[in-house]
């Protein structure tokens, strides 16, 4: 219940106690109280010894021990007049539970003017005024947008990954696992990706990102993800969607036909998780219901397709917030404020997370289920420039250890291979490697045609750490090539040294060298040469990169 449920409404009349028009007063009254020392949080329940409750609305502490509270009193009491029967006896309920015991030595009735700023061809549209005294200030299509940390959205995030499945099904951008007789396929008809999973307990289908978005220390992140279930929930079928790993992350999740929102934590090496259930939302419970739980009078319908929005402030500290937008507002379904001033500990491990779409039964179903998904976007408040990625990230480099011969046979000599550690000083490796700069000197008589290969299959290597406990990269000058894989970037270099920008191909978005989420081993980025002049040349190579 708020405030606007308690204050007797009365009515002064124009000229005073006239037969002119009215002007609306709320009663309010002064008390002031003895007895009690210690501090009375504004917003506590008051019930006096004649049976007349309220809200506390302020507290001050006045001389000789004494504090003088401001009450609103509830319409509904008994005596909802304080002046009409004076009480002696107070006792408060604090929000801990505790209750405090008092004497009344004053009761001063005052009648607040109710006035209210209005548009002048529309008396209905009125100027609200929140709890704190603040005015509501909105625009046409809504209240103004605040980030993670209360800052007013006035400008466009930059963008720590997007993802969407109109023209392929983006291998490169997600890992995708498939259990039983599930399956995952792209609608060419409708850009939509489709995570079919069938009636058995063991069948499963997830959609992880490879990127594992990089936080920026003290500023917002948003992530935004549209899809829809395609159901309105089956008993034995959970879908979720959220920025989330097996570890810590956030989710919206149908469980049945229950509708939760999670949060994961990993903390200590265990894996908790808090589900709030629809009933519990805290700002709105989007059911349909409208009222205070209700505001925006939204019914979420999970089975069509939405816009869901998670954004949070991550210092080891902060707050988590879930909503949709709807009709171009963007409505705020809970704000997980507690996760602050409660435990010792950060509410995630890490906040470096990917997006991540999941089906599965976890019990025998009547019939087959789909999960479907559209798009999906993580940005940073950070930065408002291009190239903000390296910014933050470790610059490495390495040289190949020996000089290397190419013969005069025009075929492709291994030069070495690149890729990133799956673990890191004994934990999970969850950093990206971007490739910046190849040097390489050419000795010889003729020219050299230089291959970069990005997801190259290799056997027979012997993998050494670059740097141990210092770089997450590793490297392999002995392993023969299966699959060179993709062509990123080729060269030809005459003889002398040259410096070779990797530009144009890898990125922090798509192309990148990382662990899958699930833990498989990194791509594999492979340097050949050849000679192309036919004549044998000496090489030496060394590369840079950047790991976030």
């Amino acid at each position: 219940m708020t405030l606007d449920a308690f204050g007797d409404l009365t009515y002064y009349q124009i000229p005073p106690q006239s037969t002119g028009g009215k002007v609306a007063h709320r009663r309010y009254a002064v008390l002031i109280i003895s007895g009690i020392t210690p501090l009375i949080p504004e917003r506590s329940v008051f019930l006096t010894d004649t049976n007349v409750s309220g809200f506390i609305t302020e507290v001050y502490e006045v001389p000789t021990n004494r504090k003088r509270l401001t009450v609103v009193v509830n319409r509904e009491s008994p005596n909802h007049s304080l002046a009409t029967t004076v009480p002696t006896e107070i006792t408060i309920s604090l929000p801990n539970g505790n209750t405090l015991n008092g004497t009344i030595d004053s009761v001063t009735e005052v009648l607040i003017p109710t006035g209210s700023i209005t548009d002048p061809t529309n008396p209905s549209a009125q100027l609200a005024i929140s709890d704190l005294g603040s005015a509501s200030i909105t625009f046409s299509e809504g209240d103004p947008q605040l980030d993670a940390f209360g800052l007013l959205r006035v400008s466009s995030a930059s963008s720590l990954g997007s993802y969407q499945f109109s023209s392929e099904i983006g291998e490169r951008k997600f890992d995708y696992v498939t259990d039983g007789t599930a399956t995952i396929e792209r609608d060419p008809s409708t850009s939509v990706l489709n995570m079919d999973i069938g009636t058995a307990t063991t069948d499963r289908a997830v959609t992880t990102s490879n990127n594992y978005h990089k936080y920026y220390t003290g500023f917002s992140t948003q992530v935004l993800l549209s899809c829809f279930t395609g159901d309105s929930g089956k008993e034995g079928v959970v879908k979720r969607w959220g920025y989330y790993d097996d570890e810590d992350g956030a989710y919206f999740e149908q469980d049945g036909t229950t509708f939760n929102l999670v949060i994961r934590n990993s903390i200590g090496g265990t894996v908790t998780e808090t589900r709030i259930p629809q009933s519990s939302f805290n700002v709105d419970t989007v059911n349909g219901t409208a009222g205070n739980r209700n505001k925006s009078t939204l019914d979420l319908k999970l089975n069509t397709n939405n816009l869901f929005f998670i954004d949070f402030s991550w210092l080891g500290s902060g707050s988590i917030r879930f909503g949709v937008y709807s009709g171009g507002r963007r409505i705020t379904m809970h704000n997980a404020e507690e996760l602050s001033n409660s435990t010792p500990n950060p509410y995630w491990k890490n906040a470096n997370l990917p997006v991540r779409f999941e089906i599965f039964n976890d019990s025998a179903t009547a019939s087959p289920s789909r999960f479907s998904l559209i798009c999906a976007n993580v940005s940073t408040e950070a930065f408002d420039k291009k190239d903000i990625f390296d910014d933050d990230g470790i610059n490495s480099s390495w040289l190949r250890p020996t000089t290397l011969t190419i013969p005069n046979n025009n075929q492709e000599t291994y030069v070495a291979a690149l890729r990133a550690v799956s673990t890191f000083n004994g934990e999970k490796n969850r950093k990206k490697v971007t490739p910046t700069f190849m040097h390489v000197n050419v000795s010889g008589n003729s020219a050299v045609l230089l291959k970069v290969y990005y997801r190259a299959i290799i056997n027979n290597e012997n993998w050494q750490d670059v740097l141990p406990t210092i770089s997450v990269v590793e490297y392999d000058v002995e392993g023969d090539i299966v699959f060179p894989g993709v062509l990123a970037r080729h060269f030809f270099l005459d003889p002398g040294s040259h410096k070779i920008n990797f530009e144009g191909f890898f990125n922090t978005r798509a192309n990148f060298i990382s662990p899958s989420p699930n833990g498989d081993a990194s791509p594999i980025v492979l340097i050949t040469a050849e000679s192309i002049e036919n004549n044998p040349v000496d090489l030496r190579f060394g590369a840079e990169w950047v790991e976030i």
